[in-house]
């Protein structure tokens, strides 16, 4: 099993909007980095926490989900590939980004890199750990 990070601007889609639905089509990927790793890495049954960014509140760890579907196509067909991830819960405390950068376990995670923009970033298992005790005790 592989960890990710998913950064989505709350306006646009929040850990409340997958909550409501349970599942949904991760879209609109545009970067040929991120795509690639979702068509190479990302894997059904991979834990996904949502990453709240561009946020008008502070950023950061806000919840976690589960890859259900491979990746296919993005439709109409289209060299940009989606994954669906289902709701698996909310943060019980969220994991903000200045914390994230004062704990010391999670020293060498992508997320926290000086120039990192991905959309979409691999979390060691280490670091899965440590984010899944911050986030849901």
């Amino acid at each position: 099993m592989n960890y990710w990070i998913f950064k989505t601007e709350p306006e646009t889609f929040s850990i409340d909007d997958l909550a409501r639905l349970k599942t949904t089509t991760w879209d609109g990927v545009r970067n040929y980095q991120v795509r690639n790793m979702i068509r190479d890495d990302i894997q059904v049954g991979d834990t996904v926490f949502i990453y709240h960014s561009n946020a008008k509140a502070e950023t950061g760890i806000v919840g976690v989900a589960k890859v259900k579907t491979a990746a296919r196509p993005e439709e109409p067909a289209s060299t940009w590939c989606v994954v669906d991830i289902s709701f698996v819960a909310q943060a019980k405390t969220p994991l903000f980004l200045e914390e994230m950068r004062s704990i010391k376990k999670l020293a060498g995670l992508k997320i926290l890199e000086k120039g990192t923009r991905l959309s979409i970033t691999p979390v060691s298992a280490k670091h899965a750990a440590v984010i899944n005790i911050a986030i849901l005790g």
